[in-house]
């Protein structure tokens, strides 16, 4: 478990301004992280008039399962389990963003440009 949340603390580091020129940069899938802000500009730039963010995801436990899928995935595939006061942490952070919230922060999404 140490291990998969090593990794996945080190991930979002190497997609957090990115540097190109890093070992293994090249093999990484999704290398970018950006936020709203700067898609919007650079869409804006390039003569877009609508820039629109929709959210994949807002249900009840998103935060559990997301923790659950990239624990696993960083684990090898393996289900990963987190001591019980790990689940209620993700739990309360749930039950805190209503769904409203969840799509603001959403952790996937498509964009969507209009001319």
């Amino acid at each position: 478990m140490r291990a998969a949340l090593g990794a996945f603390v080190d991930d979002i580091g190497a997609r957090t301004l990115p540097d190109p020129l890093r070992p293994g940069f090249a093999d990484m899938d999704q290398k970018w992280l950006f936020s709203r802000e700067s898609l919007a500009a650079g869409a804006r730039q390039i003569g877009f008039s609508c820039v629109d963010f929709v959210s994949h995801h807002d249900h009840a436990s998103l935060y559990r399962d997301f923790a659950q899928l990239v624990l696993g995935q960083q684990a090898g595939g393996e289900a990963v389990e987190l001591p019980d006061w790990g689940w209620r942490i993700l739990d309360d952070f749930d039950r805190a963003l209503p769904p409203a919230i969840k799509r603001l922060v959403m952790l996937e999404g498509t964009m969507v440009l209009t001319k």
